[in-house]
């Protein structure tokens, strides 16, 4: 699969090839790059369950299918606005700065509504892993 990536990264980027380079060491260098944006995709997806999966997962057990269900409807209760904020921040990485850019808000109100947004997430899947632990007795 990530070979596959890489050359379709190399056949878009054509254009820009500088023939003073070796167009091997320029596909070399390609590949290099995605496989460094898949490592920090998994680094941005590790931090992100070390922070948000609740204290008894992170306490050794493996994340189950029924914990990421979880927080996936937990993601859905949350205000629009909540949500739009995490997904930013925490799905998709962008710094305060970036996301104030995105949403066209001031850093202050970033940093709020994010704290806010994390506190309801973390409120709604402890109210829904009772909900699935009371269902499943």
């Amino acid at each position: 699969m990530s070979f596959k990536k890489s050359s379709f990264r190399a056949f878009r980027s054509w254009n820009s090839f500088r023939s003073e380079s070796n167009p091997k060491t320029w596909l070399f260098s390609i590949a290099r790059n995605y496989m460094f944006d898949l490592l920090r995709k998994k680094r941005r997806e590790r931090e992100f369950m070390d922070k948000y999966i609740p204290v008894s997962v992170q306490a050794g057990e493996e994340v189950s299918i029924e914990t990421m269900m979880i927080l996936e409807e937990s993601l859905h209760q949350l205000k629009t606005a909540y949500r739009e904020m995490f997904v930013l921040r925490h799905v998709e990485g962008l710094s305060i700065q970036q996301t104030a850019r995105v949403l066209g808000c001031s850093e202050g109100k970033v940093r709020t509504t994010d704290y806010r947004a994390i506190r309801r997430l973390r409120e709604l899947m402890a109210t829904d892993a009772q909900e699935a632990n009371f269902n499943s007795e």
